[in-house]
């Protein structure tokens, strides 16, 4: 009897260390629930978010634009500077050309060389600054009728779309046209203006370093003798003569024959200075009718 109850109790307390307490269910769970966490946050981690796409970047001035404003409402209000500021430049050039125009056409040095030294060379504005001044009132018109983000695109387009709509299209393109060409006129005179020979305007070079010119006879000369033909001559040298001037005249009669001829000396001359002659020529006491005179020789020996 005795050892049926001890092996009763022995089997009861065996019994109770198999089952699992309370306390070691609920450690039990948590490590579960820890362990499907971690996998979830990982599984979580794991897989990307999608990236929102960002908005596309404007790339016409008219999505820009305020509401209600179109391209053409937005023109409108600057036409009338437009057409001012074209006016104005245009004049300018116009002007500088129309002034010079004979300087170039008669490829006067002499004249050109006067220009440069009274007026000086052209100043007046430039195509690149007539473009660049456009530009600035259209910037400005359209920055009060736009959002921001403007580009230089834009403001190129809105430009060319302003002056379409203000009809000044034609004018904006043929200013600076007449801009450049008075830059250009300019640098032409610049170049004329020093190609001015060494000797006076009116004078001919006769040989390298040598000029002269005709004198009027009476006001400038008169003959050495009574009842003679002559010539008057004035004479410069720019590098002077060291020695000696002569000078000689041909003689050709009414049909250009040459008949005879006369001549003078000078002495030295130095380096610019002037020097004066008389030839005089005795051969058809002093009618001057039907012969005339034509300058054959000019030295310094």
């Amino acid at each position: 009897m005795l050892l049926s109850i001890l092996a009763t109790l022995v089997a009861l307390v065996l019994l109770a260390a198999l089952i699992p307490s309370s306390d070691d269910e609920s450690e039990t769970a948590s490590t579960a629930t820890t362990t499907e966490a971690s996998q979830s946050s990982a599984e979580t981690e794991s897989t990307p978010k999608p990236t929102p796409r960002p908005k596309p970047k404007p790339t016409r001035y008219g999505q820009l634009l305020i509401k209600g404003m179109t391209p053409q409402k937005a023109a409108r209000p600057i036409c009338g500077s437009y057409e001012t500021s074209i006016d104005e430049w245009a004049r300018d050039g116009e002007a500088y050309l129309a002034a010079t125009n004979p300087l170039v056409s008669d490829y006067d040095s002499y004249a050109a060389a006067d220009y440069v030294r009274s007026s000086g060379p052209y100043e007046g504005r430039t195509s690149k600054q007539f473009e660049a001044h456009i530009e600035k009132l259209a910037l400005k018109r359209l920055k009060a009728v736009t959002r921001p983000r403007l580009t230089e695109t834009m403001l190129e387009r809105f430009t060319a779309d302003s002056l379409f709509v203000c009809h000044l299209g034609a004018a904006y393109k043929e200013t600076p046209e007449t801009l450049d060409a008075a830059v250009e006129r300019s640098s032409n005179i610049a170049s004329l203006a020093a190609s001015v020979p060494w000797y006076p305007e009116g004078w001919t070079e006769h040989q390298d370093g040598l000029a002269w010119h005709w004198l009027e006879y009476g006001s400038e000369y008169t003959c050495d003798y009574d009842g003679v033909t002559c010539w008057g001559i004035e004479v410069m040298a720019r590098d002077g003569c060291d020695s000696n001037l002569y000078a000689e005249v041909q003689i050709l009669d009414s049909s250009g024959t040459a008949v005879d001829y006369t001549n003078d000396t000078l002495g030295s001359l130095s380096p610019g200075q002037t020097g004066r002659l008389v030839l005089n020529w005795f051969g058809n006491d002093g009618n001057t009718s039907d012969v005339q005179g034509h300058l054959a020789q000019l030295n310094c020996y």
